[in-house]
């Protein structure tokens, strides 16, 4: 069995930050959260080189990504803003493995 955890649990720390204590509690991956905040991963693809080399280099995997797509809006422009959205968050996720 495979322990991980949400960085939503930690939504104020950077990403070094969150994969720091993720390896200090003895776990084997995250659930990234990606946002346009200014603190996480952005949701945009590729994923910035250094955000590779600096998950590559913390043993950590990222088991799921969480983003923040939503279909519900009855604004087709909307519907389609998150469409791209998605799209965008499975080729990330399929480059963090």
């Amino acid at each position: 069995m495979k322990i991980t955890f949400t960085t939503l649990a930690y939504p104020h720390l950077n990403l070094e930050e969150v994969l720091e204590r993720a390896k200090r509690f003895g776990l084997d991956a995250i659930e990234l959260r990606v946002a346009d905040d200014g603190i996480h991963l952005k949701p945009q693809y590729p994923v910035d080189k250094r955000w590779l080399k600096v998950i590559e280099e913390s043993n950590i995997r990222v088991a799921s990504i969480a983003g923040y797509a939503r279909f519900s809006s009855i604004d087709i422009n909307e519907r389609r803003r998150n469409e791209d959205l998605l799209k965008t968050l499975i080729l990330m996720a399929e480059e963090l493995g």
